[in-house]
């Protein structure tokens, strides 16, 4: 096991490296990583834009195994699709986002599958997703906000592999999506939102092999 600084340069060729595409030793700094064959553990690891110089995620830690996933889930805005996306990058990981691949499939936005064929049906799609992550490898998923909603999933979701929570409190959700009327979460009244919040808290903490904070920063 190889613990690495999140500022030191060189973990990106280590995920390449988990993922079979180098087969050469990897030199960070002076150390060469010869044989990993079961994890790397990454401390105090910082996302963010490099050109923009700006941090998305400070001091996260966290393992991940040979051909392992990351399983991200939270609330609608909590910053899931954009983390994801910049593990994607960083890791050369397969990006698998719930919400888009059930769009293309469909052929409709989520908004549009919810008001014509009802919530039942699109979770159906998305219990269907779950499923399917056992057969996926060396990837990053972003899940929907409402995956943890039937209890199904949230097995499947333990069972593929790391799950992040990226936690968010409801006035700093509703903040970040108060201009997209696309989210089916805005058509409901405050008392609502906030009992489903609630809800949905106490359901990511249970299955969340990590939990981080992500109101104070900046995932947009």
């Amino acid at each position: 096991r190889v613990s690495l600084k999140g500022d030191s340069p060189g973990y990106s060729e280590v995920f390449r490296f988990l993922d079979g595409k180098d087969k050469q030793c990897v030199k960070e700094g002076s150390r060469c990583l010869e044989k990993i064959k079961n994890e790397i553990e990454f401390r105090n690891v910082e996302f963010g834009y490099s050109k923009r110089d700006v941090t998305v995620l400070n001091d996260v830690s966290f393992k991940i195994s040979c051909g392992a996933k990351v399983g991200i889930v939270g609330g609608s805005g909590a910053g899931k699709s954009t983390i994801a996306a910049l593990l994607s990058q960083e890791s050369g990981f397969t990006l698998h986002d719930t919400d888009q691949i059930i769009e293309n499939n469909e052929g409709q936005s989520i908004a549009t599958l919810f008001d014509t064929h009802g919530e039942d049906y699109f979770r159906n799609l998305e219990q269907q997703l779950c499923e399917q992550m056992h057969e996926w490898q060396h990837c990053i998923i972003a899940t929907g906000g409402g995956i943890i909603t039937r209890k199904q999933n949230h097995s499947l979701l333990q069972a593929a592999g790391l799950t992040w929570y990226l936690y968010a409190p409801l006035a700093v959700i509703q903040s970040r999506i108060s201009t997209n009327d696309t989210r089916p979460l805005l058509k409901q009244s405050q008392k609502n939102l906030q009992q489903l919040w609630e809800r949905r808290h106490t359901q990511y903490q249970a299955i969340a092999s990590h939990v981080i904070d992500t109101s104070q920063q900046a995932p947009n």
